[in-house]
């Protein structure tokens, strides 16, 4: 894990956005939004101390793309496939991404991959829960165009 320090944190939100393929309800999408918008910069970070900014090609489309507040509308197939090819991304990038060569200035260790991926996916999950209105709240058209799945 010391080695390539983004790779759990990248492989779960892979499987996040893999699974977004299945019908999941409207919280699953807002969820993975913030999940894989916070996940994209804790790439990047992790490129940019690593000297391998080439990442960045891959976080900060991801980042546009799944950003909460961009909500691109795009048909269902369309957001499936973007979703399978950003896993397969994300776990090229956890798995490509090393630890940066230097160490911390001041000695200190650098935080273990639990805590980071507690952290990545609490904040996701309290945006989700927080920044979001509920199914009810939402006109049932512009909830098909952030799912694309339907009304009850």
């Amino acid at each position: 894990m010391e080695e390539h320090p983004a790779l759990v944190v990248s492989c779960i939100a892979a499987a996040l956005s893999f699974f977004a393929v299945f019908p999941w309800g409207y919280e699953y999408y807002i969820f993975l939004r913030w999940t894989l918008s916070i996940t994209a910069v804790f790439l990047g970070i992790h490129a940019v101390r690593s000297s391998q900014q080439i990442w960045l090609l891959a976080a900060i489309p991801i980042l546009v793309l799944w950003a909460p507040g961009a909500l691109i509308p795009l048909e269902r197939v369309v957001w499936g496939t973007l979703n399978v090819v950003a896993a397969g991304v994300l776990v090229a990038a956890g798995w490509y991404i090393t630890r940066p060569a230097t160490r911390r200035e001041d000695g200190k260790p650098r935080w273990e991959w639990w805590k980071i991926a507690a952290l990545t996916f609490g904040i996701a999950l309290v945006f989700a829960l927080i920044a979001q209105p509920g199914n009810r709240a939402v006109d049932c058209d512009v909830r098909y165009e952030r799912s694309g799945t339907f009304c009850d």
